[in-house]
């Protein structure tokens, strides 16, 4: 009987080896294979993150979606390696893996006992040499550097938002000044897009601003993102002058997940800006007009009255080394 079992779970960690080599289309973005009985998903960090420590923890969940089935196996890989990792009674699991620098490919597998397998991989980034100029988690209150450029911003449950005075058609912000001009950096932020009560649909409904360099919250390069009940589909930039939007950059459709949180990434190399959505390109303008600007920030705006507020985390801004590469692949940049 023992050696029985000791083949039988030899068997499932070839199956999910495996998977692991043959999944189509993953390409460093997040994704999972159609399967029947189990789905698993990576919840920490989000897919295009990028750290300057050599050591990530990697937190998720496998589900078991078949009656009459359990979870039996749940595997992490880095880079190709593989090691079983354990989980609770509920499916949770939660581990630290070492990085080298660079792009690392990270992909959790779950194996139910009918050998149903799943896989969910992620892109994360260890840079070594990251300088951070700024970082704020929100995890009780927002940094005194912060100022409310529009509308009162507070921290709720751990995240960045517009407070009480919350209202439609008005284009909310809150900047930082980082009081020296950056020729090479990016800003890294995960955003949870809110929702509104509007009839109809629209991808314009609800909108969330990444301010990448800015004079004040009327003037400067805004990188905006518009959709619909919590989902993100379609991101632009913009370069606002004395309040004026003016025509919307690079405009690029993108698929997210309801609900779900999206890391989002700027990169800044003096008058070229880049825009990745988990880790995959999704827009680059070239534009000079506020190249000496030294305020970054977040924003957001309703079409008519919200249901859900846009929320902001783990915003970061790092120096690139006077735009020296962090070693993101081809598959990580997008096409």
């Amino acid at each position: 009987m023992y050696r029985s079992r000791l083949i039988q779970a030899s068997k499932l960690v070839v199956i999910a080896l495996l998977a692991l080599v043959t999944l189509p289309g993953l390409s460093g973005t997040a994704q999972q294979n159609q399967v029947t009985g189990v789905e698993v998903l990576i919840t920490q960090p989000l897919s295009g993150f990028v750290t300057s420590n050599a050591q990530e923890e990697i937190a998720g969940k496998a589900t078991v979606t078949t009656s009459g089935i359990s979870l039996f196996m749940v595997i992490i890989s880095v880079n190709g390696v593989a090691t079983k990792v354990n989980f609770s009674s509920d499916g949770r699991f939660q581990t630290w893996v070492d990085l080298v620098p660079g792009a690392n490919t990270i992909t959790a597998i779950a194996v139910a006992s009918n050998k149903a397998v799943a896989s969910r991989r992620i892109s994360v980034i260890y840079n070594p040499q990251l300088q951070v100029i700024f970082f704020d988690n929100f995890d009780e209150v927002p940094n005194a550097e912060w100022s409310s450029a529009v509308g009162s911003w507070v921290t709720i449950n751990g995240q960045y938002t517009v407070g009480r005075d919350i209202r439609s058609q008005v284009v909310f912000g809150s900047l930082i000044d980082l009081n020296t001009p950056l020729n090479a950096y990016a800003i890294d932020v995960d955003v949870n897009l809110g929702d509104t009560n509007c009839s109809g649909t629209g991808v314009d409904r609800t909108a969330a601003y990444l301010v990448v360099r800015a004079q004040d919250l009327n003037n400067g390069v805004i990188l905006g993102f518009g959709g619909e009940d919590k989902q993100i589909k379609k991101v632009w930039w913009a370069v606002r002058q004395k309040g004026d939007w003016g025509q919307a950059l690079a405009v690029a459709s993108v698929t997210t997940k309801v609900g779900e949180a999206v890391h989002v990434r700027v990169e800044v190399e003096g008058k070229i800006y880049r825009a990745y959505i988990n880790g995959k390109g999704v827009g680059e303008i070239s534009d000079p007009t506020f190249e000496h600007a030294t305020n970054v920030g977040l924003g957001g705006y309703y079409d008519c009255t919200p249901q859900a507020r846009t929320a902001f985390d783990n915003f970061s801004v790092t120096s690139t080394a006077e735009g020296t590469s962090l070693g993101l692949s081809a598959d990580t940049r997008g096409s």
